[in-house]
């Protein structure tokens, strides 16, 4: 599914009343140029770390960017399926969905630590990072939620995207090839884990 059909889905219906709708479809163009900038930013972003390597000097709103262009980049460091923490970050833990993890890398972003670990599954790829720090500009809209947390999806550089807030992290996973449908159970299962995990410590305290 594509960000284009997630804007079709998202799209009010235009009204036949005339001087009743000027301003809702003020707020809707203004939303939606909003969305197109941010997109348009993280592509350049992307181009930029793709052409130049840049990490240093980063701003947060072109994190993502890079950290895209980071994912389709090789791993810098073959580990044990047993690796869950790397430099103080927690990898997405998505084994027990068949996936298994192929390697990892760390690179500095800004200010930003990122984790990211390479995965397979059934001849699919799927690349999950995990980013330190204060909130980014998140690629794309949000297209669902899952205990409270919300899920932004986009589709740049042929790869389906989500990302959201974690625990104070934020987390982006991208592919080319896996099925959308494994995308969003994964997102679902991590950030609800995470929720119940929380809730569990918190009552414990």
């Amino acid at each position: 599914m594509t960000r284009d059909r997630h804007q079709a889905e998202h799209e009010p219906q235009q009204s036949n009343v005339a001087g009743t709708v000027d301003a809702p479809l003020a707020n809707v163009g203004r939303a939606r140029v909003g969305r197109v900038l941010g997109v348009a930013l993280i592509a350049i972003a992307i181009a930029c770390a793709v052409a130049f390597g840049l990490n240093a000097g980063v701003s947060d709103r072109q994190v993502a960017g890079h950290v895209i262009a980071l994912q389709q980049q090789a791993p810098t460091q073959s580990v044990s399926a047993q690796v869950r923490i790397i430099d103080g970050l927690e990898l997405p833990v998505i084994q027990r969905d068949g996936w298994q993890l192929q390697g990892v890398r760390s690179d500095q972003v800004g200010a930003h630590t990122v984790v990211t670990g390479y995965y397979v599954r059934d001849r699919h790829s799927l690349v999950g990072s995990v980013i330190s720090g204060a909130p980014i500009l998140m690629p794309g809209p949000v297209i669902m939620h899952s205990d409270g947390v919300e899920i932004h999806h986009s589709y740049l550089a042929e790869r389906n995207i989500l990302s959201w807030r974690r625990g104070g992290r934020t987390v982006l996973i991208s592919s080319a090839d896996a099925p959308w449908v494994w995308l969003t159970g994964i997102a679902k299962v991590l950030t609800r884990s995470h929720s119940s995990h929380a809730k569990s410590a918190h009552s414990a305290g």
